[in-house]
């Protein structure tokens, strides 16, 4: 006798909503949102025992009742019963049994009682119920069956010491839950005597469940996982996914990642190449591009290849989704393995398993003759794994235990903490349903149909919250967040309020915390490259640097180390992401290179340039692409038409330079344009993709000696022989802008004029600063030292210096050790 599963039910109701005429709800018919209601209220009718004949009889909701009468049909017709349907038909069986004890109830619906009365029948019968209002209809068909009732009054625990503690953030909170389980296992207490109660595991499991791993505390959670998020099954229908979308490469790669590629640097490098040539897709392109690389995956990939576009019967597509479980790796297991990698691999065999019973699950439902299109099959299978909860057997006796407030009826331990005590969270909020109103209920209550009503939910909250503050024998702990991931305030739960008053609670603030360093580390110390070989080996490589590699240095050493010396790459940007800041700049710097250097018109260079560029940098079109290019084109014809710039006899433009500074090192660049006026005076102009104070901020920390280009380049320009009169940023970011060092009377309309001498003083600091930058290179300076941390918000390698450990370290004037383990 099959169950009508949850995922039959979605099924038959998705079928239903297409098939039937509808009027009233015509307009929603198609609204997921509708469909789980519909949902909802045929699984609440069903398991108090009533069916759509009960409503019919009524008179109550005529479309509704309709949907409602055809899936039931629908699963007679396909030997489905629902849970209801399941216990009468057990009631009319009962086998004789001596003694029945039924406890942890909260109370029972008509099916349930019928059991109950047929098991009396025959048997001794024990039933224990809570005193709540959502007993009273129970109490009352119990005393209808002429039972015993004894009344026990609950014994309230003595001497339970109760605290409130309050935390900015949810994460903060599930934090401070592990640091006083730590706290009470160092006082003595076994973790199997403390418990974690949440309302419901969503919100609020995950951040427990991550912050109890990440401080090494063993915890059993009484409730399953999502099949569909486990890595496992995420990993198989991302396959899935990335066939049907004809192997696009990013999301090829992506499901590869999950389960087919190994860890490594070979894998980084092919993804890497694949990420650089999108926008792409097809299993041959993919192959070309891994370079007879994991031709064992893409097999199994080719495989599937076929399916995308020949339909098949349901009986094959149970067959051919079954043989998926296959593609995941088998782990290779050994004797005297850690249990955190037995508890992986008892995970993945479950999760394996649980997508063979979906698929299986799937068939019975279907027509197994049925001819269905993959993308149609595939919809279908979703729609019962995630409906699948994943339960991975977990036999650890000395463990905390994580619960719900339902499963904490079961429970009594010694510590208990209850978290997660917010509005809408804990109690939860119940609002009326939309299709059978409380008013509707109450009518039909009167008619001897009894459903519950939002108050009535709420009245459960109410008991559910009494239930989880009395689970405690020695100490309670209730705890909210004070905000939310917004950084608003959050509403406490209304249901404290009576117990800060009955036991004068004062909330506690939380203590800043984080796990302690798995292994000791060892002091650090100045960070730098001591061995003279290696040594040696950067005053080779960097005997000729270029005039922005020594900006980048003198911005952060570990930036130029890393970008540099490693020659670390970043990873390649997402088609739609291409058009940044930088890719930007190449596109005017070119487009204002072919303006004066051909004579075109600027819409004619600029659109050469563009298209010329994003070829070769494969962006797409799109919106995006057409905002970012009139926007470009604007800024610079403004620039353009500024007219700012002097006459001059003749510009040259993209001018390589080479100088030797004072050591023997060589220091390289390219010069945007170089203007010579009638008497051989040469004024650098450096092109910005700035506005005014960006272009300002360049000067600033030019002046700061944060930035050499400017001197380097006027050096450079005597070196070539010319007479170097000035230097300056020219920004065309919403308007002309420019800042810089002239000669007085040089350049007649530019200006930022200065002296002659100010201008050598120039040359003279830019000199000084790239001579001292190149010994601290040569010297194996690699320490990070942002000199302006804004920066950091946009550096490739801020996540590997750990640059906010080392601010720490010198606010406390602390040792290395310390910063050690809180960077590790």
């Amino acid at each position: 006798m099959p169950p009508l599963s949850a995922a039959a039910l979605e099924l038959l109701v998705e079928e239903a909503l297409t098939r039937i005429p509808l009027i009233e709800f015509e307009k929603v018919r198609a609204y997921p949102g509708f469909r789980k209601s519909v949902m909802d209220q045929i699984q609440e009718l069903a398991a108090a025992g009533y069916s759509s004949r009960d409503l019919r009889r009524h008179g109550a909701l005529h479309e509704f009742t309709r949907i409602f009468e055809h899936i039931e049909d629908e699963a007679a017709r396909r030997g489905w019963h629902f849970p209801a349907q399941r216990l009468k038909l057990a009631a009319e069986r009962v086998p004789v049994i001596r003694n029945v004890v039924f406890h942890g109830f909260f109370s029972f619906t008509r099916p349930e009682l019928e059991i109950v009365g047929a098991l009396g029948r025959l048997s001794e019968v024990l039933v224990s119920l809570p005193t709540w209002k959502g007993t009273e209809d129970t109490m009352a068909a119990f005393r209808k069956m002429s039972c015993e009732e004894i009344e026990f009054p609950a014994a309230a625990p003595v001497n339970v010491k109760r605290v409130l503690v309050t935390t900015s953030t949810e994460d903060q909170e599930a934090e401070e839950i592990a640091r006083r389980i730590l706290a009470e296992r160092d006082a003595g207490r076994e973790f199997r005597e403390i418990g974690v109660v949440v309302r419901s595991e969503h919100p609020g499991g995950k951040v427990l469940r991550c912050a109890l791993e990440r401080f090494g505390i063993p915890a059993r959670f009484y409730f399953g996982e999502p099949l569909g998020e486990n890595p496992v099954t995420a990993y198989l229908a991302a396959v899935v996914e990335a066939m049907l979308g004809g192997w696009e490469h990013a999301a090829t790669v992506a499901a590869m990642r999950k389960g087919g590629l190994p860890v490594d640097v070979a894998s980084d490098e092919f993804e890497y190449a694949v990420r650089a040539a999108l926008p792409n897709a097809g299993l041959p392109a993919l192959r070309l591009l891994a370079g007879g690389k994991y031709e064992g995956v893409f097999d199994q990939l080719q495989k599937l290849d076929g399916w995308r576009t020949a339909p098949a019967t349901a009986r094959e597509w149970t067959a051919r989704f079954r043989s998926l479980t296959g593609m995941f790796p088998a782990p290779e297991l050994s004797d005297g393995a850690a249990l955190e990698w037995i508890s992986i691999w008892r995970a993945q065999a479950a999760a394996l398993a649980g997508f063979e019973a979906s698929v299986d699950e799937l068939g019975a439902i279907l027509d197994p003759a049925e001819s269905l299109a993959c993308p149609e099959y595939w919809k279908k299978l979703k729609t019962v794994i995630d409906a699948a909860t994943l339960r991975i057997p977990d036999n650890r006796r000395n463990v905390v235990h994580v619960m719900d407030a339902y499963e904490a009826r079961q429970w009594k331990l010694p510590v208990v903490f209850l978290c997660g005590l917010l509005e809408k969270q804990f109690p939860k909020h119940h609002s009326q349903s939309p299709l059978l109103s409380d008013p509707a209920r109450l009518q039909l209550r009167e008619a001897g149909i009894s459903l519950r009503t939002a108050f009535d939910r709420h009245e459960e909250e109410q008991f559910l919250f009494d239930l989880a503050t009395s689970r405690a024998t020695s100490k309670l702990v209730l705890s909210y967040p004070v905000l939310n991931a917004k950084g608003d305030a959050n509403l406490p739960s209304f249901f404290l309020e009576k117990l800060r008053q009955q036991y004068d609670l004062a909330p506690e603030p939380a203590v800043r915390c984080r796990p302690a360093p798995a292994r000791a580390m060892r002091p650090i110390a100045t960070v730098s490259i001591y061995d003279e070989g290696l040594r040696d080996i950067l005053k080779a490589r960097y005997a000729i640097i270029s005039a922005t590699s020594l900006e980048s240095f003198l911005q952060c050493p570990f930036q130029f180390f890393a970008k540099s010396t490693l020659q670390l790459l970043d990873a390649p940007l997402a088609p739609e992401d291409r058009l940044d800041p930088m890719l930007q700049g190449i596109i005017a710097h070119g487009a204002l290179q072919r303006l004066y250097s051909t004579g075109e018109s600027l819409k004619v260079a600029f659109q050469a340039v563009w298209g010329q560029v994003c070829q070769n940098k494969r962006v797409p079109d799109g919106y995006r692409a057409e905002a970012v290019r009139m926007e470009l084109f604007r800024n610079l014809e403004t620039f353009v038409n500024a007219g700012q710039l002097p006459r001059t006899v003749k510009s040259e433009f993209e001018r390589g330079i080479r100088i030797e500074l004072p050591g023997g090192v060589e220091v390289t660049g390219r010069i945007d344009r170089i203007d010579v006026d009638e008497e051989g005076r040469a004024l650098v102009v450096d092109y910005k993709y700035k506005n005014a104070p960006g272009i300002k901020g360049l000067v600033d920390a030019h002046d700061q000696g944060l930035l050499v280009q400017g001197g380097i380049y006027l050096r450079a320009l005597r070196a070539g022989g010319y007479q170097p009169a000035g230097m300056v940023y020219a920004g065309f970011r919403s308007a002309a802008s420019f800042g810089g060092w002239v000669a007085d009377g040089a350049f007649p309309g530019v200006s930022n004029t200065c002296t002659t001498e100010a201008l050598n003083d120039v040359v003279r600091r830019s000199i000084e600063v790239a001579v001292t930058a190149i010994g601290q290179i040569h010297d194996g300076r690699i320490a990070p030292a942002p000199a302006d941390t804004a920066k950091c918000d946009y550096c490739s390698f801020a996540t590997a210096c750990r640059v906010e450990t080392i601010a720490a370290q010198k606010g406390r004037g602390g040792a290395g050790n310390e910063l050690e383990r809180e960077a590790d």
